[in-house]
Parts: structure tokens; C-alpha cells; sequence
């Protein structure tokens, strides 16, 4: 059951934008908030996502996945590389949500 509000552990943390990490059984989950959405924040995001991934994939990481929460979520991580598929997980709020896809 993956958690919307998982607040734990923090990844990443800037003025602008905050990375979580949920595990759902072996499936990592990235939760991501933006504070202030510019040009700026996402040209300064793209590099530290080039980070996250790298670091994933050192820790033997093949695949990071992402609740899709709304269609900006979806859209959002379009922009960084995830698609969507068929799966769906249920929520901890009973709320079923697709399941993004990031091969690394």
C-alpha cells in the first residue's frame, strides 16, 4: 500500500524542491514537492535528477516508480522520464492511483 503523504525518508531537499522515498515491498517510490515552480527550478532540478537516478542505479536499482496523483503529477513526470502503465496501487487514504515508470 503506498502512502500519498509519505513524508520519509528525505532524498533531496532544497528551497525549492523536496524528494521522498517510499519503499512498497521492493519498489522504490519517489514523492516529490515543488515549493516554487520557475524556468529556474526545473533547469536546477534536471541536474539533480540526472543525481537521483545515478544513485539509484548504483544501489542496483533497474526501475524507480511514482504514484500518479493528479493529472500535473502525470505530466510532471513525463517531463523527467516516467510513462504510465496499466498497474495501479492502492493507496493508504483507499484511493487507487496509476503507477508511473522509470527505467534506469
Amino acid at each position: 500500500m503506498i502512502n500519498p503523504d509519505a513524508k520519509h525518508p528525505c532524498i533531496y531537499d532544497d528551497e525549492n524542491v523536496t524528494l521522498y522515498l517510499e519503499m512498497c515491498g521492493d519498489k522504490p517510490f519517489i514523492h516529490c514537492e515543488v515549493n516554487k515552480w520557475t524556468h529556474n527550478t526545473l533547469r536546477e532540478f534536471k541536474n539533480i535528477w540526472d543525481s537521483v537516478l545515478n544513485a539509484f542505479e548504483k544501489k542496483g536499482y533497474k526501475d524507480i516508480y511514482a504514484p500518479d496523483m493528479e493529472p500535473k503529477v502525470t505530466k510532471f513526470a513525463k517531463v523527467f522520464g516516467f510513462k504510465e502503465t496499466q498497474d495501479s496501487i492502492l493507496g493508504e487514504d483507499n484511493k487507487i492511483r496509476r503507477v508511473l515508470w522509470h527505467q534506469l
